[in-house]
């Protein structure tokens, strides 16, 4: 599963694709910047791990297509990229192993749905209680403080 985290509002973006190569990575940036720029949000920065996926020349063209700069985690520190691996942790605890799939497909199926809920209603203690789209309504009118 690829997934793109706001930073501010905490607002996900995940795709499962068929590997973790160069060419995936650079299509699922590239759709999560659609996304994003459908919520009003620019993406500025992306940080990422220092996988190959992420130093392909395919990647770096998304990177440059959509204006933004390459941050990388530190060697062997995850956490430095906390709010995509909280994410990650939260999706397989509430959606990927929450119930009982008879199939991956039926698992792919819920993701959409758990999506929306995770961003439309399910509330975070770090965002006063609020859910992450309100957070990035508000921000985005220029009413967050």
């Amino acid at each position: 599963m690829h997934v793109a985290v706001d930073d501010c509002s905490r607002v996900a973006f995940a795709q499962v694709r068929a590997a973790e190569d160069g060419p995936h990575a650079a299509q699922f940036l590239l759709a999560a910047a659609t996304h994003f720029r459908s919520l009003g949000v620019h993406i500025e920065r992306v940080m990422t791990d220092r996988g190959g996926a992420y130093r392909s020349r395919l990647f770096n063209s998304a990177l440059a297509e959509i204006g933004a700069k390459h941050k990388v985690t530190a060697r062997r520190r995850p956490q430095t990229n906390g709010k995509a691996e909280a994410f990650i942790k939260t999706s397989l605890r509430e959606w990927a192993y929450f119930q009982l799939y008879t199939t991956n497909q039926e698992r792919l199926e819920a993701l959409p749905a758990w999506l929306d809920y995770y961003n439309h209603h399910r509330t975070h203690t770090e965002l006063r209680n609020q859910p992450p789209m309100t957070v990035l309504v508000n921000n985005v009118i220029g009413q967050y403080n």
